[in-house]
């Protein structure tokens, strides 16, 4: 995490998946953004690894 928007962003995949132990897998998530696509513009505004070197 590195902006309070993908704080965000993560309490609302939270919100989302059902399991009172927040035992949550990458399916769940994935499962998540794919029928509530609107939760990826919570954060969209930021480019990511923008430092990143390639070579």
């Amino acid at each position: 995490m590195d902006t309070p928007e993908d704080y965000q962003l993560i309490q609302k995949i939270c919100e989302c998946v059902s399991n009172a132990y927040l035992d949550i897998k990458l399916a769940d998530i994935l499962d998540t953004l794919q029928y509530s696509p609107e939760l990826l513009a919570i954060n969209s505004m930021y480019k990511r690894n923008e430092g990143l070197e390639s070579d």
